[in-house]
Protein backbone atom coordinates (compact mmCIF):
# COMPACT_ATOMS: atom_id res chain seq x y z
CA UNK A 1 0.00 0.00 0.00
CA UNK A 2 1.36 3.43 -0.99
CA UNK A 3 1.13 6.06 1.72
CA UNK A 4 0.79 9.67 0.60
CA UNK A 5 0.07 13.02 2.21
CA UNK A 6 -1.64 16.28 1.25
CA UNK A 7 -0.62 19.32 3.30
CA UNK A 8 -2.58 22.56 3.38
CA UNK A 9 -0.28 25.20 4.91
CA UNK A 10 -1.31 28.64 6.17
CA UNK A 11 0.20 31.34 8.35
CA UNK A 12 -2.96 32.18 10.29
CA UNK A 13 -5.69 30.79 8.03
CA UNK A 14 -6.97 28.32 10.59
CA UNK A 15 -6.91 30.96 13.32
CA UNK A 16 -9.17 33.25 11.30
CA UNK A 17 -11.22 30.78 9.30
CA UNK A 18 -14.51 31.59 11.02
CA UNK A 19 -14.16 35.25 10.12
CA UNK A 20 -12.70 37.46 7.43
CA UNK A 21 -10.24 36.06 4.90
CA UNK A 22 -9.90 32.86 6.89
CA UNK A 23 -13.10 31.68 5.22
CA UNK A 24 -10.93 30.72 2.25
CA UNK A 25 -8.98 28.30 4.44
CA UNK A 26 -12.23 26.83 5.71
CA UNK A 27 -13.33 26.26 2.11
CA UNK A 28 -10.04 24.63 1.17
CA UNK A 29 -10.13 22.25 4.11
CA UNK A 30 -13.80 21.28 3.87
CA UNK A 31 -13.57 20.66 0.11
CA UNK A 32 -10.24 18.84 0.26
CA UNK A 33 -11.36 16.60 3.11
CA UNK A 34 -14.47 15.48 1.26
CA UNK A 35 -12.48 14.85 -1.92
CA UNK A 36 -9.81 12.84 -0.06
CA UNK A 37 -12.45 10.80 1.74
CA UNK A 38 -14.02 9.84 -1.60
CA UNK A 39 -10.63 9.19 -3.19
CA UNK A 40 -9.41 6.95 -0.36
CA UNK A 41 -12.63 4.94 -0.52
CA UNK A 42 -12.07 4.15 -4.21
CA UNK A 43 -8.24 3.97 -4.17
CA UNK A 44 -7.35 2.19 -0.90
CA UNK A 45 -3.93 1.13 -2.24
CA UNK A 46 -2.93 4.73 -2.94
CA UNK A 47 -4.52 6.61 -0.04
CA UNK A 48 -3.75 10.10 1.30
CA UNK A 49 -3.42 11.51 4.80
CA UNK A 50 -4.69 15.08 5.12
CA UNK A 51 -2.65 17.53 7.22
CA UNK A 52 -3.35 21.21 7.88
CA UNK A 53 -0.63 23.43 9.35
CA UNK A 54 -0.73 26.86 10.94
CA UNK A 55 1.98 29.07 12.40
CA UNK A 56 -0.08 31.66 14.25
CA UNK A 57 -1.91 30.08 17.21
CA UNK A 58 -5.02 31.65 18.69
CA UNK A 59 -6.31 29.83 21.77
CA UNK A 60 -9.63 31.68 21.55
CA UNK A 61 -10.26 29.84 18.26
CA UNK A 62 -8.40 26.55 18.60
CA UNK A 63 -9.67 25.68 22.06
CA UNK A 64 -13.33 26.06 21.13
CA UNK A 65 -15.91 23.34 20.58
CA UNK A 66 -16.55 24.78 17.12
CA UNK A 67 -12.95 24.21 16.03
CA UNK A 68 -12.93 20.72 17.56
CA UNK A 69 -16.14 19.89 15.68
CA UNK A 70 -14.66 21.25 12.45
CA UNK A 71 -11.59 19.03 12.84
CA UNK A 72 -13.71 15.98 13.54
CA UNK A 73 -16.04 16.63 10.60
CA UNK A 74 -13.16 17.12 8.17
CA UNK A 75 -10.82 14.44 9.54
CA UNK A 76 -7.49 16.24 9.22
CA UNK A 77 -4.33 16.26 11.32
CA UNK A 78 -3.71 19.75 12.71
CA UNK A 79 -0.15 20.94 13.31
CA UNK A 80 1.04 24.30 14.68
CA UNK A 81 4.58 24.83 13.40
CA UNK A 82 7.20 26.47 15.64
CA UNK A 83 8.91 29.54 14.23
CA UNK A 84 11.59 31.86 15.57
CA UNK A 85 9.90 35.00 14.24
CA UNK A 86 6.12 34.91 14.78
CA UNK A 87 5.57 38.46 13.55
CA UNK A 88 2.23 40.09 12.96
CA UNK A 89 0.84 43.06 11.10
CA UNK A 90 -0.16 44.56 14.43
CA UNK A 91 3.30 44.76 16.03
CA UNK A 92 4.90 45.72 12.68
CA UNK A 93 7.36 42.82 12.69
CA UNK A 94 5.87 41.49 9.47
CA UNK A 95 8.93 41.40 7.22
CA UNK A 96 11.71 39.39 5.64
CA UNK A 97 12.70 37.56 8.83
CA UNK A 98 9.12 36.38 9.36
CA UNK A 99 8.83 35.16 5.76
CA UNK A 100 12.11 33.25 6.02
CA UNK A 101 11.26 31.80 9.42
CA UNK A 102 7.79 30.68 8.32
CA UNK A 103 9.19 29.12 5.16
CA UNK A 104 11.94 27.34 7.11
CA UNK A 105 9.43 25.97 9.63
CA UNK A 106 7.20 24.60 6.87
CA UNK A 107 10.10 23.25 4.79
CA UNK A 108 11.56 21.45 7.82
CA UNK A 109 8.21 19.86 8.58
CA UNK A 110 7.67 18.79 4.95
CA UNK A 111 11.19 17.41 4.64
CA UNK A 112 10.93 15.50 7.91
CA UNK A 113 7.61 13.79 7.28
CA UNK A 114 8.40 13.05 3.63
CA UNK A 115 10.52 10.12 4.80
CA UNK A 116 7.25 8.44 5.82
CA UNK A 117 5.41 8.99 2.55
CA UNK A 118 5.70 7.90 -1.02
CA UNK A 119 4.46 11.28 -2.17
CA UNK A 120 3.70 14.64 -0.54
CA UNK A 121 1.51 17.33 -2.18
CA UNK A 122 1.70 20.74 -0.50
CA UNK A 123 -0.60 23.74 -0.96
CA UNK A 124 1.23 26.79 0.47
CA UNK A 125 -1.62 29.23 0.98
CA UNK A 126 0.28 32.41 1.74
CA UNK A 127 2.81 34.63 0.03
CA UNK A 128 5.28 34.36 2.90
CA UNK A 129 5.98 30.70 2.07
CA UNK A 130 7.96 31.87 -0.95
CA UNK A 131 11.23 30.48 0.50
CA UNK A 132 9.91 26.96 1.10
CA UNK A 133 11.53 25.44 -1.96
CA UNK A 134 14.86 27.12 -1.15
CA UNK A 135 14.95 25.51 2.31
CA UNK A 136 13.73 22.16 1.00
CA UNK A 137 16.94 21.79 -0.96
CA UNK A 138 18.66 20.54 2.19
CA UNK A 139 16.39 17.49 1.86
CA UNK A 140 17.53 17.01 -1.75
CA UNK A 141 17.34 13.19 -1.80
CA UNK A 142 13.64 13.46 -1.06
CA UNK A 143 12.55 16.46 -3.12
CA UNK A 144 11.43 14.38 -6.09
CA UNK A 145 8.54 13.07 -4.04
CA UNK A 146 7.42 16.57 -2.97
CA UNK A 147 5.10 18.67 -5.15
CA UNK A 148 4.59 22.32 -4.19
CA UNK A 149 1.59 24.45 -5.17
CA UNK A 150 2.26 27.99 -3.99
CA UNK A 151 -0.60 30.50 -3.69
CA UNK A 152 0.73 34.07 -3.41
CA UNK A 153 -1.75 36.72 -2.28
CA UNK A 154 0.38 39.81 -1.81
CA UNK A 155 3.47 39.96 -3.98
CA UNK A 156 4.89 43.46 -4.31
CA UNK A 157 4.01 43.79 -7.99
CA UNK A 158 0.35 42.95 -7.30
CA UNK A 159 0.11 46.27 -5.44
CA UNK A 160 2.55 48.32 -7.50
CA UNK A 161 2.21 52.10 -7.18
CA UNK A 162 4.57 55.04 -6.69
CA UNK A 163 5.46 53.79 -3.19
CA UNK A 164 6.40 50.28 -4.29
CA UNK A 165 9.79 48.97 -3.17
CA UNK A 166 11.29 47.71 -6.44
CA UNK A 167 14.05 45.91 -4.52
CA UNK A 168 11.39 43.79 -2.88
CA UNK A 169 10.08 42.74 -6.29
CA UNK A 170 13.60 41.80 -7.41
CA UNK A 171 14.06 39.68 -4.27
CA UNK A 172 10.69 38.00 -4.85
CA UNK A 173 11.61 37.32 -8.46
CA UNK A 174 14.83 35.57 -7.39
CA UNK A 175 12.89 33.39 -4.97
CA UNK A 176 10.29 32.48 -7.58
CA UNK A 177 13.13 31.18 -9.74
CA UNK A 178 13.53 28.35 -7.20
CA UNK A 179 9.94 27.23 -7.76
CA UNK A 180 10.39 27.46 -11.52
CA UNK A 181 13.63 25.45 -11.42
CA UNK A 182 11.83 22.61 -9.63
CA UNK A 183 8.79 22.94 -11.94
CA UNK A 184 6.58 23.55 -8.92
CA UNK A 185 3.29 25.15 -9.82
CA UNK A 186 2.07 28.57 -8.81
CA UNK A 187 -1.65 29.19 -8.34
CA UNK A 188 -2.93 32.53 -9.63
CA UNK A 189 -6.16 33.63 -7.97
CA UNK A 190 -7.43 35.43 -11.08
CA UNK A 191 -6.36 36.63 -14.54
CA UNK A 192 -4.79 39.76 -13.06
CA UNK A 193 -2.49 37.74 -10.79
CA UNK A 194 -1.52 35.47 -13.66
CA UNK A 195 -0.64 38.45 -15.86
CA UNK A 196 1.57 39.95 -13.13
CA UNK A 197 3.35 36.64 -12.49
CA UNK A 198 4.21 36.36 -16.18
CA UNK A 199 5.10 40.01 -16.84
CA UNK A 200 6.85 41.08 -13.62
CA UNK A 201 8.24 37.78 -12.32
CA UNK A 202 8.87 35.96 -15.61
CA UNK A 203 7.05 32.84 -14.46
CA UNK A 204 6.37 30.57 -17.46
CA UNK A 205 2.66 30.43 -18.23
CA UNK A 206 2.97 26.63 -18.36
CA UNK A 207 3.70 26.57 -14.60
CA UNK A 208 0.69 28.67 -13.59
CA UNK A 209 -2.67 27.23 -12.58
CA UNK A 210 -5.55 29.67 -12.33
CA UNK A 211 -7.98 28.94 -9.49
CA UNK A 212 -10.29 31.86 -8.85
CA UNK A 213 -10.79 32.86 -5.23
CA UNK A 214 -14.36 32.08 -4.35
CA UNK A 215 -16.87 31.68 -1.56
CA UNK A 216 -19.62 29.21 -0.88
CA UNK A 217 -23.19 30.44 -0.60
CA UNK A 218 -24.67 30.20 2.89
CA UNK A 219 -28.34 30.57 3.70
CA UNK A 220 -28.43 32.83 6.74
CA UNK A 221 -31.06 34.65 8.73
CA UNK A 222 -30.66 38.31 7.85
CA UNK A 223 -31.34 41.52 9.71
CA UNK A 224 -34.51 43.61 9.34
CA UNK A 225 -34.68 45.44 6.02
CA UNK A 226 -32.23 48.35 5.74
CA UNK A 227 -33.67 50.80 3.22
CA UNK A 228 -31.72 53.69 1.64
CA UNK A 229 -28.40 52.73 3.19
CA UNK A 230 -24.84 53.23 1.93
CA UNK A 231 -22.68 50.32 3.06
CA UNK A 232 -18.88 50.06 3.09
CA UNK A 233 -17.02 47.07 4.50
CA UNK A 234 -13.51 45.71 4.72
CA UNK A 235 -10.48 45.88 7.01
CA UNK A 236 -9.83 49.38 8.32
CA UNK A 237 -6.70 50.03 6.25
CA UNK A 238 -5.69 52.65 3.65
CA UNK A 239 -5.91 49.91 1.01
CA UNK A 240 -9.72 49.88 1.31
CA UNK A 241 -10.10 53.61 0.64
CA UNK A 242 -12.38 54.55 3.55
CA UNK A 243 -10.57 57.87 3.87
CA UNK A 244 -11.47 58.64 0.24
CA UNK A 245 -15.09 57.42 0.28
CA UNK A 246 -16.37 58.73 3.61
CA UNK A 247 -15.90 62.49 2.94
CA UNK A 248 -17.68 61.99 -0.40
CA UNK A 249 -20.54 60.20 1.31
CA UNK A 250 -20.77 62.94 3.94
CA UNK A 251 -21.27 65.51 1.19
CA UNK A 252 -23.77 63.26 -0.62
CA UNK A 253 -26.07 62.58 2.35
CA UNK A 254 -26.29 66.31 3.04
CA UNK A 255 -28.88 66.46 0.23
CA UNK A 256 -29.90 62.79 -0.13
CA UNK A 257 -31.82 60.78 2.50
CA UNK A 258 -29.43 57.89 3.16
CA UNK A 259 -28.12 56.20 6.29
CA UNK A 260 -24.49 55.03 6.36
CA UNK A 261 -23.15 51.76 7.76
CA UNK A 262 -19.41 51.12 7.86
CA UNK A 263 -18.09 47.68 8.85
CA UNK A 264 -14.33 48.17 9.28
CA UNK A 265 -12.65 45.66 11.62
CA UNK A 266 -9.55 47.18 13.23
CA UNK A 267 -7.71 44.05 14.44
CA UNK A 268 -4.91 44.53 11.88
CA UNK A 269 -5.17 48.30 11.54
CA UNK A 270 -2.63 51.05 12.03
CA UNK A 271 -3.60 53.26 14.97
CA UNK A 272 -3.05 56.47 12.98
CA UNK A 273 -5.44 55.29 10.28
CA UNK A 274 -8.07 54.26 12.83
CA UNK A 275 -7.86 57.76 14.32
CA UNK A 276 -8.18 59.31 10.86
CA UNK A 277 -11.35 57.33 10.09
CA UNK A 278 -12.87 58.00 13.51
CA UNK A 279 -12.24 61.72 13.02
CA UNK A 280 -14.04 61.66 9.66
CA UNK A 281 -16.95 59.76 11.20
CA UNK A 282 -17.39 62.40 13.92
CA UNK A 283 -18.23 64.93 11.17
CA UNK A 284 -21.37 62.94 10.30
CA UNK A 285 -24.67 63.58 12.09
CA UNK A 286 -24.75 60.92 14.83
CA UNK A 287 -28.12 59.62 13.70
CA UNK A 288 -26.84 59.10 10.13
CA UNK A 289 -23.85 56.78 10.55
CA UNK A 290 -23.00 53.52 12.28
CA UNK A 291 -19.34 52.44 12.55
CA UNK A 292 -18.69 48.79 13.42
CA UNK A 293 -15.05 47.99 14.25
CA UNK A 294 -15.32 44.42 15.51
CA UNK A 295 -15.90 41.55 13.12
CA UNK A 296 -18.85 39.32 14.00
CA UNK A 297 -19.29 35.98 12.26
CA UNK A 298 -21.07 36.47 8.90
CA UNK A 299 -21.86 40.09 9.73
CA UNK A 300 -21.18 41.36 6.17
CA UNK A 301 -23.51 38.76 4.67
CA UNK A 302 -26.33 39.57 7.08
CA UNK A 303 -26.09 43.29 6.33
CA UNK A 304 -25.81 42.75 2.56
CA UNK A 305 -28.91 40.54 2.63
CA UNK A 306 -30.90 43.19 4.49
CA UNK A 307 -30.20 46.08 2.10
CA UNK A 308 -32.93 47.46 -0.17
CA UNK A 309 -32.78 50.49 -2.51
CA UNK A 310 -29.27 50.97 -1.20
CA UNK A 311 -25.65 51.39 -2.35
CA UNK A 312 -22.53 49.32 -1.64
CA UNK A 313 -19.17 50.97 -2.27
CA UNK A 314 -15.78 49.33 -2.83
CA UNK A 315 -13.13 52.07 -2.93
CA UNK A 316 -10.01 49.86 -2.72
CA UNK A 317 -6.80 51.31 -4.11
CA UNK A 318 -5.43 47.85 -4.83
CA UNK A 319 -6.42 44.20 -4.35
CA UNK A 320 -5.24 40.78 -5.50
CA UNK A 321 -8.34 38.58 -5.35
CA UNK A 322 -10.92 40.21 -3.06
CA UNK A 323 -13.78 38.22 -1.55
CA UNK A 324 -16.04 41.06 -0.41
CA UNK A 325 -17.22 41.92 -3.96
CA UNK A 326 -18.19 38.28 -4.47
CA UNK A 327 -20.31 38.44 -1.31
CA UNK A 328 -21.96 41.64 -2.56
CA UNK A 329 -22.96 40.01 -5.85
CA UNK A 330 -24.26 36.86 -4.17
CA UNK A 331 -26.19 38.40 -1.30
CA UNK A 332 -27.57 41.80 -2.31
CA UNK A 333 -31.09 42.43 -3.53
CA UNK A 334 -31.38 43.60 -7.19
CA UNK A 335 -32.41 47.07 -5.99
CA UNK A 336 -28.94 47.59 -4.48
CA UNK A 337 -26.33 49.36 -6.62
CA UNK A 338 -22.66 48.40 -6.35
CA UNK A 339 -20.04 51.08 -7.02
CA UNK A 340 -16.40 50.00 -7.34
CA UNK A 341 -12.97 51.48 -8.04
CA UNK A 342 -11.67 50.52 -11.46
CA UNK A 343 -8.72 48.36 -10.38
CA UNK A 344 -8.19 45.22 -12.48
CA UNK A 345 -9.41 42.60 -9.93
CA UNK A 346 -12.65 44.57 -9.47
CA UNK A 347 -13.21 44.88 -13.20
CA UNK A 348 -12.72 41.13 -13.63
CA UNK A 349 -15.32 40.37 -10.95
CA UNK A 350 -17.98 42.92 -11.92
CA UNK A 351 -17.63 42.69 -15.70
CA UNK A 352 -21.10 42.12 -17.16
CA UNK A 353 -22.86 42.07 -13.77
CA UNK A 354 -26.00 44.22 -13.73
CA UNK A 355 -26.32 47.37 -11.63
CA UNK A 356 -22.58 47.58 -10.92
CA UNK A 357 -20.69 50.75 -11.86
CA UNK A 358 -17.02 51.72 -11.78
CA UNK A 359 -15.26 54.98 -10.93
CA UNK A 360 -11.56 55.88 -11.28
CA UNK A 361 -9.72 54.92 -8.10
CA UNK A 362 -8.68 57.79 -5.83
CA UNK A 363 -11.08 60.17 -7.64
CA UNK A 364 -13.54 61.62 -5.08
CA UNK A 365 -15.36 63.80 -7.63
CA UNK A 366 -16.03 60.81 -9.90
CA UNK A 367 -17.41 58.84 -6.95
CA UNK A 368 -19.70 61.73 -5.98
CA UNK A 369 -21.07 62.07 -9.52
CA UNK A 370 -21.70 58.33 -9.63
CA UNK A 371 -23.54 58.41 -6.32
CA UNK A 372 -25.85 61.14 -7.63
CA UNK A 373 -26.77 59.04 -10.68
CA UNK A 374 -28.02 56.22 -8.41
CA UNK A 375 -30.81 58.31 -6.90
CA UNK A 376 -34.17 57.01 -8.09
CA UNK A 377 -32.65 54.14 -10.08
CA UNK A 378 -34.70 50.96 -9.89
CA UNK A 379 -33.47 47.54 -10.94
CA UNK A 380 -35.22 44.19 -10.62
CA UNK A 381 -32.83 42.00 -12.61
CA UNK A 382 -30.94 39.57 -10.34
CA UNK A 383 -27.16 39.55 -10.29
CA UNK A 384 -25.36 36.37 -11.29
CA UNK A 385 -21.84 35.49 -10.20
CA UNK A 386 -19.70 34.10 -13.03
CA UNK A 387 -19.32 30.32 -12.93
CA UNK A 388 -15.52 30.61 -12.69
CA UNK A 389 -16.05 31.61 -9.04
CA UNK A 390 -17.48 28.16 -8.22
CA UNK A 391 -14.74 27.58 -5.68
CA UNK A 392 -15.72 24.05 -4.70
CA UNK A 393 -15.67 22.77 -8.26
CA UNK A 394 -12.39 24.55 -9.03
CA UNK A 395 -10.64 23.16 -5.93
CA UNK A 396 -11.80 19.60 -6.54
CA UNK A 397 -10.68 19.77 -10.15
CA UNK A 398 -7.28 21.13 -9.19
CA UNK A 399 -6.65 18.55 -6.48
CA UNK A 400 -7.69 15.76 -8.83
CA UNK A 401 -5.15 16.99 -11.37
CA UNK A 402 -2.48 17.34 -8.67
CA UNK A 403 -2.97 13.76 -7.52
CA UNK A 404 -2.92 12.38 -11.06
CA UNK A 405 0.00 14.44 -12.42
CA UNK A 406 2.64 11.89 -11.37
Amino acid sequence: MKKNAIIFATYDGLSTMFSGVGKVSESYISNFSKFIERYNATEPDNSFDFIATDIFYDSQVHNTERFAKFRMENNFHYIVLPTSAPGTLINKTWGESVWQSASLALATFIGTISTNYNRVIVYCNDTLFMYVRKYLERFSPLTDRISIYWIPHSLGAFFRDRYTDEQRIISEKNSLAKFVAHTDRIIALNQYAEDVLIKDYEVPKTLIDRVYNGIKYEQLTGYPVMDKTIFLFGRCTPQKGFDLALPVILKFIDSHPYQVTVLAPTETSNLDYITQIETIVTAFPKDKIRLITKFADNEPIRILSALRNSIVIFASQYETAPLAPLEAILYTHPSVSILYSDIEPHKEIFDGVVNCYSFPKADPLALFKLLVTQEGYNNNEPRILHERYNFSEALNSHLSNAINCK
